[in-house]
């Protein structure tokens, strides 16, 4: 598998929410697309590839601050995760924020997107796990 970005604009009502009352922010060398954040590949180990980069919400003086950072897209026995560092946990910690249900070999190309029970509380609790995401290109 060889893959160079993920491409995901992780869910549009919460962007679209931040945005009217605050801001999205990018660390390279996450970029932002015409509706997504793009996150090039940074290595391959195993069954894990790593991308770089993050992407902040921030809204409401600070209230509101989410910062996903350098996700990994990592194959499980029923299809594929995300885990993004969690800046609120000690260093180097990860949390898996997404759920890509489908056939683990297929990374490549579209795959639907739904919230992780440990990704609920990077967003305060507002979404429900299973709740469904954007959906995520590999490419």
């Amino acid at each position: 598998m060889t893959a160079s970005a993920l491409i995901w604009a992780v869910k549009d009502s919460f962007t679209a929410y931040v945005r009217s009352f605050g801001a999205t922010e990018l660390t390279p060398p996450a970029e932002e697309t015409a509706d997504s954040f793009r996150f090039p590949i940074a290595s391959a180990e195993g069954a894990v590839l790593k991308f770089a980069g993050a992407v902040g919400f921030h809204a409401h003086a600070g209230l509101l601050d989410v910062v996903l950072a350098d996700p990994w897209l990592h194959m499980s026995g029923t299809g594929w995760f995300i885990s993004v560092v969690d800046g609120s946990r000690p260093a180097g910690s990860r949390v898996s924020i997404a759920s890509l249900p489908g056939p683990p070999a297929a990374v490549l190309g579209a795959h639907d997107a739904v919230l992780t029970r440990d990704g609920t509380p990077l967003f305060d609790q507002q979404y429900r796990t299973g709740e469904p995401l954007a959906p995520v290109r590999v490419e």
